[in-house]
Protein backbone atom coordinates (compact mmCIF):
# COMPACT_ATOMS: atom_id res chain seq x y z
CA UNK A 1 0.00 0.00 0.00
CA UNK A 2 3.01 2.24 -0.34
CA UNK A 3 1.41 4.37 -3.07
CA UNK A 4 -1.69 4.97 -0.95
CA UNK A 5 0.44 5.79 2.10
CA UNK A 6 2.47 8.26 0.08
CA UNK A 7 -0.70 9.94 -1.25
CA UNK A 8 -2.18 10.31 2.25
CA UNK A 9 1.09 11.62 3.67
CA UNK A 10 1.40 14.16 0.85
CA UNK A 11 -1.82 15.81 2.08
CA UNK A 12 -1.89 15.00 5.80
CA UNK A 13 0.67 14.43 8.51
CA UNK A 14 -0.23 11.05 9.95
CA UNK A 15 1.60 8.77 12.35
CA UNK A 16 2.54 5.21 11.39
CA UNK A 17 0.04 3.91 13.97
CA UNK A 18 -2.78 5.97 12.48
CA UNK A 19 -1.73 4.93 8.99
CA UNK A 20 -2.16 1.30 10.04
CA UNK A 21 -5.76 2.02 11.06
CA UNK A 22 -6.44 3.76 7.76
CA UNK A 23 -4.79 1.01 5.68
CA UNK A 24 -6.86 -1.67 7.38
CA UNK A 25 -10.01 -0.06 5.92
CA UNK A 26 -8.86 -0.61 2.31
CA UNK A 27 -8.77 -3.88 0.36
CA UNK A 28 -6.60 -4.70 -2.64
CA UNK A 29 -8.63 -5.39 -5.79
CA UNK A 30 -8.13 -5.70 -9.53
CA UNK A 31 -10.04 -4.59 -12.58
CA UNK A 32 -9.31 -6.18 -15.96
CA UNK A 33 -9.11 -4.17 -19.16
CA UNK A 34 -12.63 -3.37 -20.37
CA UNK A 35 -14.32 -4.20 -17.06
CA UNK A 36 -16.59 -1.64 -15.50
CA UNK A 37 -15.99 -0.31 -12.03
CA UNK A 38 -19.37 1.43 -12.24
CA UNK A 39 -22.04 1.96 -14.88
CA UNK A 40 -24.32 4.97 -15.15
CA UNK A 41 -27.56 4.25 -13.31
CA UNK A 42 -25.94 2.06 -10.66
CA UNK A 43 -25.22 3.31 -7.15
CA UNK A 44 -21.59 4.00 -6.28
CA UNK A 45 -20.82 2.18 -3.04
CA UNK A 46 -17.01 2.39 -3.01
CA UNK A 47 -14.01 4.55 -3.70
CA UNK A 48 -10.70 3.25 -5.05
CA UNK A 49 -7.12 4.42 -5.29
CA UNK A 50 -5.43 3.40 -8.56
CA UNK A 51 -1.98 1.86 -8.06
CA UNK A 52 -1.55 0.47 -11.56
CA UNK A 53 -3.27 1.11 -14.89
CA UNK A 54 -5.62 3.68 -16.41
CA UNK A 55 -9.34 4.14 -15.83
CA UNK A 56 -11.71 6.23 -17.94
CA UNK A 57 -14.69 8.12 -16.55
CA UNK A 58 -17.21 8.96 -19.27
CA UNK A 59 -20.86 9.56 -20.09
CA UNK A 60 -23.06 8.83 -23.08
CA UNK A 61 -24.32 11.98 -24.78
CA UNK A 62 -26.68 10.86 -27.51
CA UNK A 63 -24.76 8.41 -29.66
CA UNK A 64 -21.35 9.66 -28.46
CA UNK A 65 -19.16 8.84 -25.49
CA UNK A 66 -17.77 11.92 -23.77
CA UNK A 67 -14.72 11.35 -21.58
CA UNK A 68 -14.65 13.41 -18.41
CA UNK A 69 -11.41 12.08 -16.99
CA UNK A 70 -8.71 9.46 -17.44
CA UNK A 71 -7.35 8.44 -14.05
CA UNK A 72 -3.76 7.17 -13.96
CA UNK A 73 -2.07 5.52 -11.01
CA UNK A 74 -1.87 7.70 -7.95
CA UNK A 75 -5.43 9.04 -8.03
CA UNK A 76 -8.82 8.06 -6.59
CA UNK A 77 -11.83 7.06 -8.69
CA UNK A 78 -15.43 7.56 -7.59
CA UNK A 79 -18.73 9.02 -8.75
CA UNK A 80 -18.83 11.47 -5.85
CA UNK A 81 -22.42 12.59 -6.44
CA UNK A 82 -23.69 9.03 -6.41
CA UNK A 83 -21.56 8.07 -3.41
CA UNK A 84 -22.42 11.08 -1.25
CA UNK A 85 -26.10 11.46 -2.11
CA UNK A 86 -26.93 7.78 -2.77
CA UNK A 87 -28.23 8.63 -6.21
CA UNK A 88 -27.81 6.71 -9.47
CA UNK A 89 -24.39 7.31 -11.01
CA UNK A 90 -24.14 9.73 -13.89
CA UNK A 91 -20.79 8.39 -15.05
CA UNK A 92 -19.44 5.13 -16.41
CA UNK A 93 -16.10 4.12 -14.95
CA UNK A 94 -14.21 1.57 -17.04
CA UNK A 95 -10.68 0.13 -17.05
CA UNK A 96 -8.64 1.07 -20.11
CA UNK A 97 -5.89 -1.35 -19.02
CA UNK A 98 -5.54 -4.03 -16.37
CA UNK A 99 -5.67 -2.14 -13.07
CA UNK A 100 -4.76 -2.66 -9.45
CA UNK A 101 -6.70 -0.74 -6.83
CA UNK A 102 -7.04 -0.21 -3.11
CA UNK A 103 -10.75 0.03 -2.42
CA UNK A 104 -12.71 1.32 0.54
CA UNK A 105 -16.40 0.51 0.72
CA UNK A 106 -19.09 2.81 2.08
CA UNK A 107 -19.13 1.13 5.51
CA UNK A 108 -15.37 1.50 5.98
CA UNK A 109 -15.44 5.03 4.59
CA UNK A 110 -17.98 5.89 7.29
CA UNK A 111 -15.66 4.33 9.89
CA UNK A 112 -12.77 6.43 8.57
CA UNK A 113 -14.88 9.57 8.73
CA UNK A 114 -15.89 8.73 12.31
CA UNK A 115 -12.28 8.12 13.32
CA UNK A 116 -11.20 11.49 11.95
CA UNK A 117 -14.15 13.33 13.52
CA UNK A 118 -13.53 11.72 16.89
CA UNK A 119 -9.84 12.70 16.61
CA UNK A 120 -8.91 9.08 17.01
CA UNK A 121 -6.63 9.79 14.05
CA UNK A 122 -4.39 12.80 14.23
CA UNK A 123 -4.59 14.20 10.69
CA UNK A 124 -2.86 17.52 10.21
CA UNK A 125 -3.02 19.40 6.94
CA UNK A 126 0.47 19.53 5.45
Amino acid sequence: MTELHHYINSYFGISPEDMSQVSALFEASELKKGEYYLKAGQHCERMSFVTEGFIRIYAHKGDKEVTQWIAPKGLFIIDMYSFNFRQPARWNIQALTDCKLYTINRENYTKLHSLVRANALNFQKV
